[in-house]
């Protein structure tokens, strides 16, 4: 089973085997630059994934968050033994609430960016492990290789279709003679199918 993205309410209805021959053609051009493109990513692999800025930044806000923790009990601590001063007491108390709420979300930021940069590492790893398996052109349409190649379809409605690839690499092919035709139904279709109906009871 394919699975497709349909750009358009008018996306045409395409023949799955047309799909096939043009990932067919779509995997064998990148097959032919499978040389180029393991060079591409080990020079820059390691950049376009590199997260070490990300995790310093996370350390700055879990040390703060920290340091605002503790003058928030602090503050509750003299709160609960003075009665002078608590209007004070309050603001600081909602200051730094604030402010602790603040550095939570980019807390949760940062950790979704970092998480985002290690798939995309595993991705483009997987990718390329699969593309060390096809040692020449495919011939046929093979549901493994698609199915560990391909993230999803994109298709449009002049039958161009673009192959998101799991690494992210994105490919455009227009399918030819891929549009799968319909007889139309002509007005009382309907009423003369449930006309027979009846007569046969």
């Amino acid at each position: 089973m394919i699975a497709l993205i349909f750009c358009y309410c008018d996306t045409p209805t395409l023949k799955e085997e047309s799909i096939e021959e043009t990932f067919v053609a779509a995997i064998n051009s990148i097959i032919t630059r499978k040389s180029e493109i393991k060079a591409n990513y080990a020079l820059c692999l390691d950049a376009i994934t590199d997260d070490s800025a990300l995790h310093a930044q996370l350390e700055d806000v879990n040390r703060e968050c920290s340091e605002i923790s503790t003058l928030i009990n602090n503050l509750l601590t003299v709160g609960s033994k003075q009665k002078d001063g608590i209007k004070e007491i309050n603001k600081r108390y909602e200051e730094h609430l604030a402010r602790h709420e603040i550095l939570q979300q980019k807390r949760k930021e940062l950790s979704s960016q970092i998480g985002l940069l290690g798939a995309k590492r595993i991705q483009i790893t997987a990718f390329l492990r699969e593309l060390d398996k096809l040692d020449g052109l495919m011939k046929e349409f093979d549901p493994l290789v698609f199915q560990a190649t391909v993230n999803y379809i994109k298709v449009n409605s002049d039958c161009a279709v673009i192959f998101v690839f799991r690494d992210g690499t994105e490919l455009s092919w227009t399918i030819q003679n891929g549009v799968r035709k319909y007889a139309k139904r002509k007005k009382g279709d309907c009423d003369v199918s449930a006309q027979t109906a009846n007569q046969e009871e």
